[in-house]
This record gives C-alpha cells, sequence and structure tokens, in this order.
C-alpha cells in the first residue's frame, strides 16, 4: 500500500496540478544535471531525463513511497528549446518559435514504486501566433 507520493520535481506547475488533484506529496529534488547527448534522438530525451531525475532519487525512497518525475522538451526543427537563461534568451526562443505553424512537445513521466517501474511519454502539438516584442 502507498502511504506518502513523492513529487521529484520544483515545478510549480506540476505542484499545481497534484494539489488540484487532491494527491497529498512531499517535493525532494534531485541535484542531477539535465544534459544529454547532443546524438540522443530528440523525441527521446523528455523520458530520459524523467527517469535520470528518478534515478537519483530512488535510493531516498522508503517502503510504501511512490516516486514521480517528470520532464517536457519543445522541440522545432529537431532542435531541443530548453528552459532560457534569461529574459533575452527568452525573448530569442520566441522570436525563433513566432510563426512557427507546429511544434513537438514530448512530457516523459517515470514513476517508482521501490521496485515497479513505469514510463509514460506523451506527445503534443503547439501552434505558435506570431511574437511580437515590444520593449
Amino acid at each position: 500500500m502507498i502511504t506518502k507520493c513523492i513529487l521529484g520535481s520544483q515545478s510549480p506547475r506540476r505542484q499545481e496540478l497534484m494539489t488540484l488533484m487532491g494527491i497529498p506529496f512531499e517535493v525532494r529534488v534531485s541535484d542531477v544535471e539535465e544534459n544529454f547527448s547532443e546524438n540522443m534522438d530528440v523525441r527521446a530525451v523528455a523520458e530520459f531525463l524523467a527517469i535520470k531525475k528518478a534515478n537519483s532519487l530512488i535510493p531516498t525512497l522508503q517502503e510504501h513511497e511512490i516516486l514521480i518525475t517528470a520532464d517536457s522538451t519543445v522541440i522545432c526543427n529537431n532542435a531541443i528549446y530548453n528552459k532560457p537563461a534569461d529574459e533575452q534568451d527568452a525573448a530569442r526562443i520566441l522570436k525563433e518559435l513566432s510563426g512557427k505553424k507546429t511544434r513537438s512537445h514530448y512530457r516523459g513521466l517515470d514513476r517508482e514504486i521501490k521496485i515497479s517501474v513505469s514510463h509514460l511519454v506523451k506527445k503534443r502539438t503547439l501552434h505558435f501566433h506570431h511574437y511580437l516584442m515590444i520593449k
């Protein structure tokens, strides 16, 4: 029987979703570097990072705890757009994505219950409107 849900994410949105679903949880943050091989298929990165985060937190699990980790990637023209480093980087990314018809958005989710492991990868297509930079 699961007695505690551990969310391996600092994401305010993921925490909000857990709260909205009425699931009590504890946040445990992984200090793992979110890096990956440049040769990796971009569609596999979100799941790879979710599993990498989970693997770093598994040793902290107690009996009857479930660990949930996740990652999201935005892909355009076979390139991954990471979280912007600052406001200038965010403006650059929005400009590059501006007016593009479709975008692949992959989410990787990894759930660990001691020995049992399950993975889920979900693909979404996003549509970006033209970006107008106002200063």
